[in-house]
């Protein structure tokens, strides 16, 4: 037969004992010693179990504390007092740690002196009751460095709990006839070894002491030592005894104790009638081995009157009697006490001040009801601990619509701690009305933790309500449910705006739930938590959400008191609400400085709105469907999570942006998608399922972005330039009918957009849209308008599928950044098709770039109607291997072969620009006209700082140089360079030029050429052969330089400078060295 007996024991320290002198040989040559004086301390009585006497084999070890290592050993021996002088020769100059172990010499125990440990001995056998078992350590390491003689005193102790099983009712049981005879022990999670530097139990599992002799005192049982640690822990404990008479069964009566405290040094005493009573224990712990007084600090109780009891015992003045723990044995209900305690049963039970307890309710149900409004089945005004168990209050009276006069199962004005507990209230008369009464499973102005396994319930009203009237007040939730049609109101009940109480709430865990009565949902009241103020500041308010199942909303700053808002910080978290999840009363720009969400993860979009800075962070929990458009006014991340957020548009005669983005937004992670189901919009409007304006940034990151249509104007992301506006989007999907990108703009500032690794499937993936002179009337009032934009998506690493374009542009003043091949290539394609001529847009380089000596077709093509009309920054990067060999030729046989072949401004007064611009390393071979590496025809074209390096071959025919090829209507070119490697050259028919074919007016227009060089050629041709240029007439060059060049031309129109002499020229600054093959800076005329 078992008998279950749930216990929890306090604990208190063992005492110790010991005396002698032994001298022991040196094992080292002596250079100071040092004396031990090794005790156990003194006891004020010794008794048969826990005197130590027969410990006194003493053995000490010596370790070099530079290395732990262990140099030397020796023994000593005890006095009866377990007494003893130990003297060791040290060397001076070193440091040493020494371990002492006293023990019997039939103790059960085995030392690892290296590994500085002690165990029970493999090869004995266990049992109980044995005085053998007591034994002591201590292990020094405060000695310091050895200069001299030094004399310490060590106190040994206990490595132990000493575990006593003690009944008082042996008399009784031998009156009907048993008699102890034999006892045993099983410890589980116990320790069966002992760390003497750490000083804690090692190598937990069960440990069994085997049968013995039960104790010749009939009231002491069953004695024990237990390796444990310095700190409290628990155990659970197996006693079995047999009884001499055969009067319980042959195998024994088994009794188990779950949760036994246990604390090394101290003494834990199971003390009861165990022989007689299933559920009559109690449990005593206590410092020392001195004495053999029992003090009852667990009380078990039966019955309402038993409880009664207890809390008399504890709420009296005598703190000797207090019970550490009150343990129900069986369901108990309070209302037995009516009648004879019923001018004290109006608040249940009390718990006083500076009292502490715990009330393990054994799995059992504390009830009690009452028709008395204001009453409580508990009131603590100390320390508090309800764990396993039900505790039930019903509430039988009318309701008092005032709130004046409460109700709480549990009102709390000390600290309440809720272990593994059900805490609940109900009504009787009023069950389906809402918030008809102050009635709440807890109501605290004090300190209240709720543990794993606990519950707080009420399905009429609020589960907890954090009344703070007293400061500080703190609510700790690491698990369990809270549950209510408001799970925790904290309300700051005073009208005083001058005072702001403390509060501080912590959750960690646990599910916080908001309900009804009729299980439907209810917006207005179902609430997770609710804050509250009748006119107290909030600022001293702190809400810390960690962890835990949200159901229901937060809802800050209710109340009359907005001018602070609680502080809300959320790391982790689910939160399902039923409206916004968490949201405050306050104003949106005062919570979002005071609610910080950096986790969880959120079942609407709401808490956006309090997003305010670049770690913050909103998670969806699942797929939402936006009810309500969003504007984004802040800083943060909407995380996806791989969940879907739609919206669907049914408003016609204005946009519709799904989010409107006027703050910083990350999205990531998941897909996003909008659709128009009203009336088509046509083109007066258009559906967004982003619109970014007023500064704001979006970047998407592995996100699908859809537009799924409706009507005509359906754009993923729109920008609208009041302000400067930024979209960066990378490894993403954004899809529509109409326009993936839409820049429309309507303002004056910056538009950013950086594409990388994604795709964008459209009509046209990109749509740069101006307004123009018909949208402001003038033309004047269209050019003022115009905005920049800064582009970077033709990078090669995107892809667009278009059924129109992939970028259709119709903007002035725009920027291209390009940063690969692909990239350049692509504007090549666009301005050869006649897609786009880039015109007033600006295509800029922000890396090198290596063309790969992959046949490369010019920019610009006079197979359309314009060449490149856009602007080109090189930006200082170098584009490497170009190479140009199989490119076809017009009907004149012109070629056009260059990195550009056609670039084109509008007019002497419209031009557009080249600059900045480096190439290394050119092969172009064609037999065609026109052939340079960086420009064949610049019209209408600025050209500065142009370099050409490298490895530089150029084979044409008419009209082929290094840099420029036929430049007659260039307004102006300055800083143009060939700095080639050796064995570079640059070879055609006539007017051949190292750095311009020719320099000549076309159309009464003059030029400014300026600085211009070229070194390390050969340059060669059948007339008109320059260093510089092929041919110089009516123009001016001011600034020319020709080094290390071979001019190779068997006609007189070849000269350093220019090869032939068309006449009114100047050329001004001139240098050369080293140039061959012609004498003179200008040849012969042409």
């Amino acid at each position: 037969m078992k008998k279950f007996l749930l216990i929890a024991v306090a604990a208190f320290g063992m005492l110790m004992t010991a005396c002698s002198k032994d001298e022991v040989a040196q094992p080292v040559a002596e250079k100071s010693t040092v004396t031990f004086t090794v005790a156990a301390p003194e006891l004020a009585t010794r008794a048969e179990h826990g005197d130590g006497t027969l410990a006194k084999y003493l053995t000490y070890a010596v370790y070099n504390r530079a290395d732990g290592a262990k140099l030397f050993d020796g023994t000593a021996t005890m006095d009866a007092e377990l007494k003893a002088t130990v003297e060791i020769p040290f060397v001076n100059g070193m440091t040493y740690d020494v371990l002492f172990w006293a023990e019997s010499e039939n103790s059960p125990y085995s030392v690892n002196w290296t590994a500085k440990t002690v165990g029970y001995n493999p090869a004995v056998t266990l049992v109980s009751n044995s005085k053998d078992y007591d034994a002591f350590y201590a292990y020094v390491n405060d000695i310091p460095e050895i200069t001299g003689p030094v004399t310490k005193t060590v106190e040994l102790k206990r490595p132990f709990a000493q575990l006593n099983i003690i009944t008082n009712d042996a008399s009784e049981a031998a009156q009907s006839g048993v008699v102890v005879k034999n006892v045993a022990v099983v410890v589980k999670k116990g320790y069966t070894a002992f760390d003497f530097v750490a000083g804690n139990g090692i190598n937990q599992g069960a440990v069994t002491f085997d049968t013995a002799a039960a104790q010749t005192t009939t009231a002491l049982l069953a004695v024990n030592y237990l390796f444990t640690g310095g700190e409290k822990s628990l155990v659970d404990v197996e006693f079995t005894y047999t009884d001499v008479n055969g009067k319980v069964d042959a195998a024994g009566e088994v009794m188990e104790f779950a949760s036994v405290p246990v604390q090394r040094n101290y003494r834990t005493n199971i003390v009861g009638s165990l022989l007689t009573s299933d559920g009559k224990f109690s449990i005593e712990t206590k410092p020392g081995f001195e004495t053999t007084e029992h003090n009852v600090d667990v009380v078990t109780v039966a019955s309402a009157q038993d409880l009664a009891d207890a809390f008399d015992a504890l709420n009296d003045d005598d703190d000797t009697n207090d019970p550490d723990q009150i343990i129900l044995t069986g369901d108990i209900d309070l209302n037995d006490l009516l009648g004879t305690r019923a001018e004290t049963i109006k608040n249940g039970l009390t718990i006083a001040k500076n009292k502490k307890v715990t009330l393990d309710l054994g799995g059992f149900t504390l009830s009690f009801d009452s028709e008395q409004q204001g009453a409580s089945m508990i009131v603590n005004n100390g320390d508090l601990t309800i764990s396993n168990g039900n505790v039930a209050f019903l509430y039988k009276g009318q309701p008092d619509t005032n709130y004046g006069k409460g109700n709480y199962t549990i009102s709390n004005s000390g600290k309440l701690t809720i272990n593994g507990a059900t805490v609940s209230v109900d009504v009787v008369g009023y069950e389906n009305d809402k918030f008809p009464h102050a009635l709440y499973a807890v109501q605290t102005n004090g300190e209240v933790v709720i543990n794993d396994g606990s519950k707080i319930v009420n399905d009429h009203n609020i589960a907890l309500r954090i009344f703070a009237n007293v400061s500080p007040a703190h609510l700790t939730i690491n698990g369990g449910e809270l549950k209510g049609l408001r799970a925790i109101w904290l309300q700051l009940p005073s009208a005083d705006a001058t005072k702001a109480p403390e509060v501080n709430v912590n959750i960690n865990g646990g599910k916080i739930i908001g309900t009804a009565v009729d299980g439907t949902k209810d917006s207005e009241n179902i609430l997770a938590l609710y804050s509250y103020s009748y006119g107290n500041s909030m600022q001293n308010v702190e809400i810390n959400i960690t962890g835990g199942e949200f159901t229901g909303d937060i809802a800050l700053t209710g109340g009359a008191n907005k001018t602070a808002i609680e502080t809300l910080n959320i790391t982790g978290g689910t939160f399902n609400g039923l409206w916004g999840d968490v949201y405050s009363y306050g104003e949106d720009a005062l919570a979002a400085e005071a609610i910080t969400i950096k986790g969880g993860e959120f079942s609407t979009l709401y808490p956006m709105v309090y997003l305010d800075s670049a770690e913050e962070v909103l998670t969806l929990a699942e797929d939402i469907a936006l009810e309500e458009a969003l504007t984004f006014n802040g800083e943060g991340t909407l995380d996806l999570n791989g969940k879907t957020l739609s919206a669907v548009s049914t408003q016609t005669g204005t946009n519709y942006n799904m989010i409107d983005v006027r703050g910083t937004l990350t999205v990531a992670n998941g897909t996003i998608t909008t659709k128009h189901e009203g009336q088509n919009m046509g083109w007066n409007n258009s559906t967004n399922v982003f619109n970014v304006t007023a500064g704001g940034v979006l970047n998407l990151e592995s996100v699908v972005a859809k537009n799924l249509g409706g009507s005509d104007m359906a754009f993923v992301a729109h920008l609208n330039n009041w302000g400067e506006v930024t979209l960066n989007v990378n490894n993403s999907t954004l899809e529509s009918p109409y326009v993936a990108v839409r820049v429309f703009n309507s303002g004056y500032d910056m538009n950013n957009v950086t594409i990388k690794n994604s795709t964008l499937k459209a009509k046209n993936c990109v749509w740069v849209h101006n307004y123009t002179a018909a949208d402001f009337g003038t033309q004047d009032k269209a050019d003022a308008q115009k905005a920049l934009l800064n582009f970077d998506i033709l990078n090669g690493t995107n892809t667009f599928e278009y059924t129109a374009a992939a970028v259709r542009l119709g903007m002035t003043n725009s920027t291209y950044l390009i940063d690969n091949a692909v990239g350049l290539k692509y504007v090549a394609e666009q301005v050869n098709s006649g897609a786009s001529y880039y015109k007033g847009s600006t295509i800029k380089l922000i890396a090198d770039i290596d063309l790969n000596n992959e046949e490369w077709t010019p920019i610009g093509s006079f197979a359309q109607e314009h060449g490149f009309m856009g602007n080109f920054d090189g930006n200082g990067k170098v584009i490497k291997n170009l190479k140009i060999s199989n490119i076809s030729l017009d009907a004149d046989n012109y070629a056009y072969a260059g990195l550009f072949g056609l670039t084109e401004g509008v007019d002497a007064n419209n031009e557009n620009y080249i600059k900045n611009l480096v190439i290394e390393n050119v092969n172009i071979s064609t037999e065609g006209h026109i052939a340079a590496a960086a420009i064949a025809y610049p019209y209408y074209t600025n050209i500065e700082n142009v370099l050409v390096k490298g490895n530089v071959t150029i084979k044409g025919g008419n009209y082929t140089s290094g840099v420029l090829a036929y430049t007659r209507r260039c307004v102006n070119a300055k800083d143009i360079a060939i700095a080639a490697n050796e064995g570079s050259s640059i070879e055609g028919d006539q007017t051949i030029g190292g750095v311009i074919s020719d320099i000549q007016m076309n159309g009464g227009l003059k030029a400014n050429y300026s600085n211009f060089a070229a070194s390390g050629l050969t340059i060669k041709g059948n007339k008109c052969v320059g260093g510089i240029s092929g041919i110089i007439s009516q123009q001016a060059l001011n600034g020319a330089t020709v080094k290390n060049v071979t001019i190779v031309c068997d006609d007189a129109r070849r000269g350093i400078i220019s090869g032939a002499d068309g006449g009114n020229y100047t050329i001004t600054n001139p240098s050369y060295e080293n140039v061959t093959g012609a004498d003179t800076l200008v040849g012969a005329e042409y």
